[in-house]
């Protein structure tokens, strides 16, 4: 029993040092969100992204009761939390729905929302497809972005600006045999006059499926706080996930 206790303290101990390197994910609880299951991240010590400390706690990720998913970043007793879900299924190719209940243009510069795919196991590229809300530190910077990490081991990036109105957002990712067409709206319907934005992508630098899991997350770019520290917490809904094989 003192081994098994001291093994513990060890592994605690060297993730909680040295930042991304050492730290240990985990994902010890689930939740039910738009009919599928997910896995809520959290860590020992600081993990990528950020890095930052994750954490499960129904404080800072749950679901209301209408079905909805709240994201937060949040500080307790001066340490910053962030969140993130992620599917236990792979989806491969089809189309990836994602409606936001809160909109995100005005988080804080330091503060990412981020709506994509990942295969841990698949590097270096990771089949990372990637919308992502955010001015990665720079207040002038556009809000927002489309991102695919090809696997050519280069980033496609589309940035442009989401509005700060009205409240929900849909976002779209289409993805079929060599091609990726991203697409954004105002309110719930892909409806041509409420378009913010869109982008497309063929050929080889499409990425092939593999094992990519869907993962949403809220996080603090660099693991840097909110400017000024005002506000102890942010939070994003997440009004609904969906997906249709193609």
């Amino acid at each position: 029993m003192f081994i098994a206790i001291l093994s513990l303290c060890l592994l605690f101990t060297a993730s909680a040092v040295n930042g991304q390197r050492t730290a240990r994910d985990r994902y010890e609880k689930e939740i039910s969100f738009s009919g599928y299951d997910w896995l809520v991240k959290s860590s020992f010590g600081r993990t990528g992204p950020g890095p930052n400390f994750f954490s499960h706690s129904p404080e800072k990720v749950s679901i209301d009761r209408r079905g909805r998913l709240h994201l937060s970043v949040s500080q307790k007793e001066g340490r910053w939390f962030s969140t993130e879900v992620v599917s236990k299924k792979s989806f491969g190719y089809g189309r990836y729905k994602f409606l936001l209940g809160s909109n995100p243009a005005d988080l804080d510069e330091n503060i990412v929302l981020g709506l994509f795919t990942w295969d841990n196991d698949l590097k270096p590229h990771h089949n990372e497809i990637d919308i992502e809300f955010s001015r990665w530190g720079e207040s002038s910077n556009d809000n927002a972005q489309y991102v695919i990490h090809t696997g050519r081991d280069q980033a496609v990036k589309h940035r442009f600006n989401i509005p700060g109105w009205p409240r929900k957002t849909l976002h779209i990712i289409t993805w079929t045999p060599g091609k990726l067409f991203f697409e954004s709206y105002r309110g719930r319907r892909a409806w041509s006059w409420r378009k913010i934005a869109s982008f497309k992508l063929s050929g080889d630098r499409v990425p092939v499926p593999a094992n990519e899991q869907v993962r949403m997350n809220l996080w603090l770019t660099g693991g840097i706080p909110p400017e000024g520290n005002e506000n102890p917490e942010t939070r994003i809904i997440i009004d609904s996930f969906s997906f249709t094989a193609m």
